[in-house]
């Protein structure tokens, strides 16, 4: 949706979906700096890659998506 459908929808102006957005990215990115949760995810990305065995890669993926 553009900031003016969202504004409509929320009956506020445009302006203050943009300013709400743009805190909400800035916070967003405070918690992924301290949590570093994007970095943690790719790196056991990398390690699933490694695994041989498709059944246990199965099962480790099968678990991860449930805690997601």
């Amino acid at each position: 949706m553009t900031y003016q459908e969202i504004a409509y929808e929320s009956h506020v102006s445009p302006v203050a979906v943009f300013d709400l957005i743009k805190r909400c990215k800035k916070q967003l990115l405070s918690y992924e700096s301290k949590l570093n949760l994007h970095k943690i995810n790719i790196e056991r990305l990398k390690c699933y890659k490694k695994i041989k065995d498709k059944k246990i890669k199965q099962q480790l993926l099968k678990i991860d998506n449930i805690y997601k």
